[in-house]
């Protein structure tokens, strides 16, 4: 009989040796010579920055970073143009359908750092550096316009400063949504200008798709958090989108608001009549903080 514990602990060993060894060749070969601090490779800083490190050694990785610089955007650049080879992209796979089929427990992953996790660390790394990124600022010109590198461009260049507003409002005229969406998320993040930073947003919050114009809003709440009085019409607007998801993240930026929200209590009361129940919710959870007798008549009608 076939001892299925030790299949699935050899198998595992064997994916993740596997995985070890070809991650190691990669990095060795894609960065040879890279930026060192306190014996440390930039590669393995960068890793530190991953949402589920411990946040000492995140705000360690962050002072890294600080310190290396400006050495340190052409491997930011290069980590964030690589792309995953397509061996690597099989073997994920399969490893994935053997866990599946084997049952194995969620915890034997392959260290291998998915895109979406990467492109997290890379956002730390740029926003660690901030306005010493300045040296990517062409190449992450163009990256903004890549679907798959312009979450991570948009960032970086909202955090090197104000000069990053021409390419995010072209970014904005993107015909790719993904695009659009990087730029109108990032716009809010950017130091500049309100009065050049808010139309561009304004525009973006009548786009035609929702995810950009849920950016839109979420930049809109962040300007909100130190100038309400210049955004709180723009977000009451974002009440009445035919988008549930939009309607609810500019009923949560208005609740922080408190009363300084109450010409938004009219529309709120609508969205809390409405047929969606996440977005009813949402509203009346607004109203307990903007306006609580409103709230209370809504819950005992």
């Amino acid at each position: 009989m076939i001892d299925c514990d030790c299949v699935k602990g050899q198998t595992s060993a064997y994916l993740s040796g596997g995985g070890l060894c070809l991650a190691g060749l990669a990095i060795y070969f894609l960065f040879p010579g890279e930026p060192l601090y306190h014996g440390k490779r930039l590669n393995a800083w960068v890793a530190d920055l991953h949402p589920r490190v411990g946040e000492a050694r995140q705000q360690e990785a962050e002072l890294a970073l600080r310190a290396i610089g400006t050495n340190a955007v052409p491997y930011l650049l290069e980590l964030l143009e690589h792309r995953e080879p397509p061996l690597l992209r099989e073997l994920r796979g399969f490893s994935q359908r053997t866990k599946t089929f084997l049952r194995m427990d969620s915890q034997l992953e392959l260290p291998w750092v998915a895109a979406v996790e990467r492109d997290l660390q890379l956002n730390a790394a740029f926003a660690a550096l901030g306005p010493s990124a300045s040296p990517a600022f062409p190449a992450l010109t163009n990256l903004l316009l890549r679907p798959e590198t312009t979450s991570v461009s948009a960032s970086a260049l909202a955090r090197i400063g104000p000069e990053a507003f021409g390419p995010l409002t072209r970014a904005l005229e993107s015909p790719l949504a993904e695009v659009r969406a990087a730029a109108a998320g990032a716009l809010g993040t950017m130091p500049g200008d309100l009065a050049t930073i808010i139309p561009a947003l304004q525009k973006a919050l009548a786009d035609s798709d929702k995810f950009v114009r849920i950016n839109a809003v979420i930049s809109l709440g962040l300007i909100a958090e130190t100038k309400p009085e210049a955004v709180l019409d723009d977000l009451i607007r974002g009440l009445r989108d035919s988008s549930p998801s939009v309607k609810i993240f500019a009923a949560d930026f208005l609740a922080r608001l408190g009363e300084d929200a109450r010409s938004a209590v009219p529309e709120l009361v609508n969205m809390a009549e409405g047929l969606d129940r996440l977005a009813s919710g949402k509203a009346v959870s607004a109203l307990k903080q903007i306006d609580p007798e409103t709230a209370a008549k809504l819950e005992a009608n």
